[in-house]
C-alpha cells in the first residue's frame, strides 16, 4: 500500500514538473517571438557600411550622465549622430544650431552627440563647456580602446566634425564631413521624418 501512494506521489509530481516545464517553454517562446518582432521592425536589412544607403554600424556607448545606449534601440525613429569634442572650432559652430534643432524635432528623432573623450583635457571640461553654453542633447562618451576611440574608428571619423543622418529603418541617409550649414542641416532633418 504504502509503496503504491509513493508511486502516485512520484507521478504526480513527474506531471506537475513537466507541466512547469512546458508552461516555462512556451513562455519563453513568447517572449523571444515579441523580442525578435521589434528587433526586425528596428534593425537594417543589407550591407553595414558607412556610405549612404549602408546599415549604419550599430554600437553602444555610455552616456555623460552614465547610461548605456545602443544605436540599435532606436525604436523605429530617425537618428542624427555628431562626432565631435571641445577643442574643435567647428564643431562649436553648428552646436547652437544643433541645440536649436534638439529642442524642435527630439520628440521625432534621436540626437547622438558623441565625443572624443580620450581627445578631451578631462571629462570635466567637457561637462563645463556643455553647462557654459546651457547644452541639453544627449551627449555619449567615446573613450579610447587600444589606440582607438571606440565609435570614431568604426565611423572613421577622422576630421572633425563628422555628422550621419539614419533613417528609420538604421540606413545612412546622409553623411557630412566638416561643418554643417544650418539650412541644409535642417531640411536633412525634414527630410528624414517624412
Amino acid at each position: 500500500m504504502k509503496e503504491y501512494r509513493h508511486m502516485q506521489i512520484r507521478n504526480i509530481l513527474i506531471f506537475l514538473l513537466i507541466g512547469i516545464a512546458i508552461a516555462l517553454t512556451i513562455g519563453v517562446y513568447m517572449v523571444q517571438e515579441d523580442k525578435d518582432e521589434l528587433q526586425a521592425s528596428i534593425q537594417c536589412t543589407g550591407e553595414i557600411g558607412l556610405e549612404v544607403g549602408n546599415c549604419a554600424p550599430d554600437f553602444m556607448l555610455t552616456t555623460i550622465d552614465g547610461e548605456s545606449l545602443r544605436l540599435s534601440e532606436s525604436n523605429g525613429k530617425p537618428t542624427f549622430i555628431n562626432f565631435w569634442a571641445t577643442w574643435c572650432g567647428y564643431c562649436r559652430d553648428e552646436m547652437p544650431f544643433i541645440q536649436k534643432a534638439y529642442e524642435q524635432y527630439k520628440d521625432q528623432i534621436h540626437f547622438y552627440m558623441v565625443n572624443a573623450t580620450s581627445t578631451e583635457t578631462s571629462l570635466a571640461d567637457v561637462k563645463k563647456y556643455l553647462d557654459d553654453h546651457q547644452y541639453s542633447f544627449p551627449v555619449l562618451l567615446d573613450p579610447k580602446k587600444e589606440n582607438q576611440t571606440v565609435t570614431f574608428g568604426q565611423y572613421e571619423a577622422i576630421g572633425l566634425p563628422m555628422s550621419f543622418l539614419i533613417d528609420r529603418e538604421g540606413r545612412i541617409v546622409q553623411k557630412v564631413g566638416g561643418a554643417l550649414e544650418e539650412k541644409k542641416f535642417i531640411q536633412m532633418l525634414k527630410q528624414v521624418m517624412k
